[in-house]
């Protein structure tokens, strides 16, 4: 067999720069769009106060979970 296929790791497997560079954009896009619902920026009324935290908490917790994999599995 191709001796190629046979390592679980190859130079392709790495992330490219510009993978890396998105992903970190993204991550501090989901966290600061999840501060920014937290402290109400975008001044909503006190009837979606609800939903302006949950929001904002899931944004927050998926940007921290994409940051987490990032370094993870980088």
């Amino acid at each position: 067999m191709n001796e190629q296929f046979d390592d679980k790791h190859t130079e392709s497997d790495k992330p490219s720069l510009i993978k890396i560079l998105y992903a970190v954009i993204m991550v501090i896009v989901y966290i600061g769009m999840g501060v920014l619902m937290l402290i109400n920026f975008f001044h909503w009324g006190a009837d979606w106060s609800f939903v302006r935290y949950v929001l904002g908490s899931v944004l927050v917790v998926y940007g921290a979970w994409r940051a987490f994999r990032m370094i993870r599995f980088e």
